[in-house]
């Protein structure tokens, strides 16, 4: 018997050409048909993505040639890791982070005239170990991840008083809040390699920098002070440099193909 055009239950013919209800597993999937907008933006990203990685990467390797011997390098390499954390979020600062780790093992590995403790950051150079890459990669990873976690949370916070005062958003708000969480994202990554190396090298390095071990705390502690102050300085000023520009560009011609 045909079925009832007004059917609700749609049926096919089965294999002996009588008609059955059409299960769902039988129904064609829809696919879903990706707009020109949204591959734009999806290629937009990507390339974004890719520039920072690249950025990160070459930034180690210039950084070490141009202030060899100092403390700077990587932090100014953090930078990245802390735009790359306001802008998308835990995941991509995440991966920018371990790029930035990878990148910090490779340039170690090849100019390892640029630091005395260059074994703490690669397992390639004399003195360095299998704890070498946990000290270079982990902090990046840790410290991008969760600046980005403190910026949602500090937005969110931010955004909630405003609409519970009724306040409207001032111009200088953004530009702080992107300092603060730079701020706290480049301490906590030299908070962090400051305890790997206590854990992992307390003696080599205690040797190498020229110092008794039993003040490595103490030292380690100094480091924290005083890198983490410059690197924080560095890194808020060099994100609301970076972030502000863009985020004005990219709401300007938002929409533009």
């Amino acid at each position: 018997m045909e079925p009832n055009d007004t059917n609700k239950i749609i049926y096919v013919k089965d294999e002996n050409g009588e008609y059955v209800p059409e299960t769902e597993r039988q129904r064609p999937k829809k696919s879903r048909v990706v707009s020109s907008a949204e591959r734009r933006e999806r290629i937009i990203f990507w390339v974004r993505f890719a520039a920072l990685a690249v950025l990160e990467t070459v930034f180690c390797f210039i950084m070490l040639n141009v202030l060899p011997n100092s403390p700077l390098p990587l932090s100014l390499a953090m930078v990245f890791v802390v735009i790359t954390a306001v802008m998308y979020g835990p995941s991509m600062a995440s991966v920018i982070g371990a790029v930035g780790g990878t990148a910090s093992i490779i340039a170690y590995t090849f100019l390892p005239q640029a630091s005395k403790v260059a074994f703490v950051y690669s397992p390639f150079v004399t003195g360095g170990g299998l704890h070498s890459p946990l000290v270079s990669l982990i902090p990046f990873i840790l410290a991008g991840a969760i600046t980005a976690v403190s910026y949602s949370g500090i937005s969110a916070i931010h955004t909630l008083h405003l609409k519970k005062s009724g306040k409207s958003k001032a111009w200088w708000h953004t530009p702080l809040i992107y300092a603060i969480c730079a701020a706290v994202g480049a301490m906590l990554h030299v908070a962090l390699t400051a305890v790997g190396i206590s854990l992992c090298f307390p003696e080599a390095f205690a040797n190498a920098a020229g110092y008794d071990v039993a003040l490595t705390p103490i030292m380690l502690g100094g480091l924290i002070l005083t890198k983490g102050t410059v690197e924080a300085i560095l890194c808020a000023l060099l994100t609301v440099a970076i972030c502000i520009p863009f985020n004005f560009i990219k709401e300007k011609f938002k929409g533009k193909a």
